[in-house]
């Protein structure tokens, strides 16, 4: 379901969904089937991409659908959020360990994580959300955030774009939650990552 919520950082302000895109909202857009090894339910979190370029894809549709709609005008687009925004839709301007402050046991009150998750995707926003409103930043699954300039090599000195993701997954311990903790996914996602994406709504002069 796409939910907007307006984020302002003191410099922009941008919008940004409620949750991560879910297995309904992508195949609403006629998108490519997805191939995970659990079972996907409409509402989970969409996962099991073949290549980053299929989450711009989604992006592309979505905006052409919300401008159909009169939802958005020509001054703003449609795509995932750079680190620095995703960051502060968690934090705010929180200096914490966790949006919520600092006390580890409550992460399960926020997030499906390896305590608590039974090594299973769940349903997006089941735990609370942050002070924004915006549910699932921590745990369930990474999120893809959209920056320049990461690349790496493979074995055969092939070379390959990598794009960052956060907030940790279902199956990740407590402190591959946190927000310091930066995971680099290649584009295609060889290895398997439980990674996923949230859309936002931003301005033309975004970059600027």
């Amino acid at each position: 379901m796409i939910d907007l919520i307006e984020i302002n950082d003191n410099e922009k302000s941008f919008f940004i969904n409620k949750t991560p895109v879910t297995v309904a909202d992508w195949y609403l857009l006629g998108m490519n089937e997805l191939n995970y090894w659990q079972r996907l339910e409409k509402k989970h979190p969409a996962i099991g991409f073949y290549h980053f370029d299929e989450i711009i894809e989604y992006c592309n549709r979505l905006e052409k659908k919300l401008r159909l709609e009169g939802k958005i005008n020509e001054d703003y687009y449609v795509d995932i959020p750079q680190v620095q925004e995703w960051t502060y839709a968690c934090m705010g301007d929180s200096k914490q360990k966790w949006s919520f402050g600092i006390d580890d046991k409550k992460l399960s009150e926020y997030a499906w994580y390896s305590a608590n998750s039974n090594n299973k995707l769940q349903e997006v926003g089941k735990k609370k959300p942050n002070k924004f409103g915006l549910y699932d930043l921590y745990g369930n699954i990474e999120e893809w955030c959209h920056e320049e300039n990461y690349t790496k090599y493979d074995y055969k000195n092939n070379k390959y774009n990598v794009y960052p993701a956060l907030g940790g997954a279902f199956d990740s311990i407590l402190d591959e939650c946190i927000i310091d903790e930066l995971h680099l996914i290649g584009e295609t996602n060889q290895f398997g990552e439980s990674v996923g994406f949230r859309i936002g709504v931003f301005p033309n002069k975004r970059n600027n």
